[in-house]
């Protein structure tokens, strides 16, 4: 064969091989499109912020995480949100901080004259509410909600092939057995590990169990980053659309990725830490004023911006 046959035949490979890798590109991208639009849902929420956030500048963000206790987003029956993790992304302190709040903090529920357990101010009204109780107790805006099934979890899991959590010491629940140091976990013991040691009557155990839950969405977190779990996008987008709903746009998924990927080199973790109390036969979290300005401060801190303003954009 002619030398000059053969550089056509390698150019017409390499010409076949852009255009099936340029096709799986635009099968991509429209799948999360699709995707992006059928977990969305706006919601009313109070406006904080005082000036719009602008994430094409890779300005700082916060994120609610919301687990609600149903098997499917579809039933009847609300739940409660009894995983509440609220998320600061800060890309100019390279960092990303977990701070997990207690569902049982005593609280007023925003928008109604009571007050009560903060897991209940979804089953009360709705996650606008959840979103304002929060953010008045926590006096941090709020700029996006996730709500995830909690069962959907596992299927997370599994669909990004697991994640490696360090674990401090040897625990067992639901007869699994976790030992000390690096520990793989697929979905069912992902879920396992997250009510590990929990007994409600303990508030030590509780944040116990609210440690295990940081470390798992940390872990999800640098895992969904990571470029080789594009791989299993189609079953990753699925569990998504099962289980998830939020007010991200498409737009705002493109900057995070585009933007933001410093921010997630670093995760700290914090816990919102209270004394239990009874309150008419009702075991509550009492949290001091004094432990809600440490927690507050650096939350804002950590959404302060290089232009320094925050925005009043309601997702």
């Amino acid at each position: 064969m002619k030398k000059s046959h053969k550089i056509i035949i390698v150019c017409l490979c390499l010409l076949a091989l852009v255009g099936i890798v340029g096709a799986y590109a635009y099968k991509m991208y429209n799948d999360v499109v699709d995707t992006s639009s059928a977990v969305y849902k706006k919601i009313d929420k109070k406006k904080v912020r005082k000036q719009e956030l602008d994430m094409s500048i890779a300005e700082p963000f916060s994120i609610l995480l919301l687990g609600v206790d149903t098997e499917a987003l579809g039933r009847t029956d609300k739940g409660f949100t009894d995983t509440m993790m609220l998320l600061t992304v800060s890309p100019q302190q390279k960092k990303t901080t977990i701070v997990s709040i207690p569902k049982d903090s005593y609280v007023k529920i925003a928008g109604h004259e009571v007050e009560g357990r903060l897991n209940t101010a979804y089953s009360i009204g709705n996650i606008g509410t959840s979103v304002d109780t929060i953010q008045n107790f926590l006096t941090v805006p709020i700029d996006y909600y996730v709500k995830v099934n909690m069962g959907g979890i596992q299927d997370l899991i599994d669909a990004i092939d697991g994640i490696q959590i360090e674990n401090g010491s040897e625990i067992e629940q639901d007869g699994i057995r976790f030992g000390k140091g690096l520990v793989h976990l697929n979905g069912e013991k992902a879920l396992a590990y997250a009510r590990a040691g929990y007994n409600r009557a303990n508030i030590g155990s509780d944040y116990t169990r609210q440690q295990h839950q940081r470390q798992i969405v940390s872990a999800i977190a640098k895992k969904m980053m990571n470029v080789s779990t594009l791989t299993k996008y189609k079953e990753l987008l699925r569990v998504l659309q099962e289980n998830t709903e939020t007010n991200f746009k498409f737009d705002d998924f493109y900057s995070v990725q585009k933007n933001y990927k410093q921010a997630f080199t670093k995760i700290d973790q914090l816990q919102l830490q209270g004394t239990l109390t009874d309150i008419n036969a009702e075991t509550y979290q009492i949290i001091d004023p004094t432990e809600l300005s440490r927690v507050s401060a650096i939350l804002s801190k950590q959404l302060e911006s290089v232009k320094k303003a925050p925005s009043s954009k309601t997702k």
